[in-house]
């Protein structure tokens, strides 16, 4: 099966938001992190299934050599980005958004 990558608008910001932190922060970081979230997404929509379960049907993705996750679910043939999380955040931020 074919899946397709649909991202919340918060998601999308959550994303914008740590890029630009790490940008400030050091050179090329925000590049990098957006790469390493490239790489996740890539595995994601190739075994969308292969993350564990945080709640109920959402899974959550570890972002290598970073401190995030990528919160989704799937639905039919959509992969649906809840969230890009710093790992110290309150989850009850991404269940707000389901």
């Amino acid at each position: 099966m074919t899946y397709s990558i649909s991202f919340l608008r918060a998601a999308e910001s959550d994303l914008e938001d740590a890029c630009r932190w790490y940008e400030i922060r050091g050179e090329r970081l925000g590049s990098a992190l957006l790469q390493s979230v490239q790489d996740v997404l890539n595995t994601i929509e190739r075994y969308p299934r292969i993350h564990p379960i945080v709640h109920n049907e959402v899974r959550r993705a570890e972002v290598a050599r970073f401190p995030y996750g990528i919160i989704y679910v799937v639905k039919g043939d959509t992969i649906l980005i809840i969230g890009v999380f710093h790992n110290s955040r309150d989850p009850n931020q991404w269940q707000a958004r389901l």
